[in-house]
């Protein structure tokens, strides 16, 4: 049984790490993939279903998902759920589909994305946690208070043990938080510390100010800084408290990092809670001090920090030139718009009813039923549904034929279809109307325009900029990346 559980648990374990695996590959940092947004939950009339039941997804460029609802009704559930979600992309639709347009990758969009990423791993972790929990509850049901062990050999000789009472162990997430106190509080951690502060001050020439520049705070300091009442706006002089690296840190610093810094102390003489108060700012200040230079001293940060200053300056740039350009600038929108028309035509459709059924069988019934013309599709999905409502799915709406996967090569007419199948599902469908191909309206285009009008301004944007700043490509050095 033992080694049965076991083996079940590690199969278990496997698939689960394997799918979380199968998700890290679909995750395309700076380009559009249905895999970000295929298990998103959404409510849809009071189920919580991923996204990738309710719809279609499509990728015309690099920046842009299309989500094609199956249901148009299900538009606003399905925005509300992105929006809710990790994702940090805002939905546009035009009441049909619904668009996503990612921006270029910068280091906010890393952050979401990593953000994406982690909710990856914590659902993994969260699965190979839960078999273990699962493993552990079937083998400690043969472990039971009171059970006598058999023999046991150690270097003292032979025992046998008597189980009185088992405890289990806090998991590592309840006892986070006070593991990370008693770390803080450990003796040896703050020792550490203190050493490396000891060697910065003797690196860069510690120099401590007159005791008598802590006067005032001695003078001023009383019991209303304990509850943060405290102000040191009556201090007027920046006497010099320590010097490093020939760099003054003054009263006023001392006094901002007390007023931000009043909590959880013990009430105690003011003499002591300046002397505490002042060890901890000198600290944090030496600290911060050796951080600010960690850009000059290291190459390999300088350039780090470099990229994200740089990624974050384009992210704005972009903004302002391109993305809140085009969906502010509605007259320069609707411009664009008319002038390239035929880029925002619906092509031939038809308006329909389409009626999913679980199996042949029903499939017949519902073709039967709507032979009848003044059968309403609530009257037939009372009747099909009334032992399940996975019988029967009903959708309403206007299709593209070519575009819609279970629709696509049926010779559809006007009126009543014969039932047919696609991937195990069969279908009936009623055509109530032929539509031709016809220009969208503004409405309906504005989510694919506005689009294309950020690519528009953009381009325009890049040269402009080329125009003005001549790029010369050293061919020489170009060509030795590939060695």
């Amino acid at each position: 049984m033992i080694e049965e559980t076991l083996l079940d648990a590690m199969d278990k374990m496997a698939r689960a790490c394997d799918h979380v695996q199968s998700q890290f590959l679909g995750v395309r940092t700076g380009r559009a993939n249905a895999s970000l947004v295929e298990r998103i939950p959404v409510e849809y009339y009071g189920a919580t279903v991923p996204l990738q039941q309710l719809a279609t997804f499509q990728v015309p460029e690099a920046r842009m998902l299309i989500i094609k609802p199956h249901d148009r009704g299900s538009i606003a559930a399905i925005e509300k759920g992105i929006q809710a979600s990790d994702l940090g992309v805002s939905p546009g639709n035009d009441g049909v589909v619904i668009r996503l347009s990612f921006p270029m990758l910068t280091e906010e969009r890393r952050k979401e994305y990593v953000k994406v990423v982690k909710n990856m791993a914590e659902d993994g972790r969260i699965a190979l946690r839960n078999v273990r929990r699962d493993a552990r509850k079937v083998l400690e049901t043969s472990e039971k208070d009171g059970d006598i062990s058999m023999p046991v050999k150690t270097n003292y000789g032979f025992h046998i043990i008597k189980r009185i009472e088992k405890k289990e162990v806090s998991t590592f997430e309840s006892m986070k938080k006070e593991l990370q106190a008693k770390v803080n509080k450990d003796e040896r951690s703050k020792k550490t510390q203190d050493s490396f502060v000891r060697k910065l001050k003797d690196r860069y020439g510690y120099q401590k100010g007159p005791a008598s520049n802590l006067q005032w705070f001695l003078d001023n300091l009383d019991s209303t800084y304990f509850v943060g009442k405290w102000s040191a706006k009556d201090l007027k002089s920046d006497k010099t408290l320590f010097t490093l690296d020939g760099v003054d840190f003054g009263q006023q610093q001392f006094a901002r990092y007390l007023e931000k810094n009043y909590r959880a102390l013990r009430k105690d003489r003011t003499e002591v809670v300046v002397e505490a108060q002042f060890k901890n700012w000198e600290k944090t200040a030496i600290l911060e001090y050796e951080e600010s230079l960690l850009p000059a001293k290291y190459a390999d940060y300088r350039a780090l920090v470099k990229e994200y200053h740089d990624g974050i300056l384009l992210y704005e740039i972009m903004s302002d030139k391109v993305w809140n350009k085009a969906v502010k600038d509605t007259a320069g929108l609707r411009s664009f718009y008319q002038s390239h028309l035929d880029n925002y035509r619906w092509p031939a459709r038809i308006s329909a009813t389409v009626y999913e059924c679980a199996n042949k069988t029903i499939a017949g019934e519902v073709y039967a039923m709507l032979a009848n013309d003044t059968i309403t599709s609530k009257h037939v999905i009372d009747k099909i549904n009334q032992e399940t409502e996975l019988n029967l799915k009903v959708k309403m709406n206007k299709y593209d034929p070519e575009s819609t996967n279970f629709l696509k090569g049926q010779a559809l007419k006007l009126g009543r279809n014969l039932p047919y199948e696609f991937e195990g599902k069969q279908y009936v469908v009623i055509v109530t109307e032929q539509l031709p191909p016809m220009n969208k309206a503004f409405n309906e285009a504005k989510g694919v325009a506005t689009s294309d009008y950020q690519n528009f301004l953009e381009a325009t944007w890049l040269d402009s900029l080329k125009r003005k700043y001549k790029v010369k490509v050293n061919k020489k050095v170009l060509y030795t990346l590939g060695e």
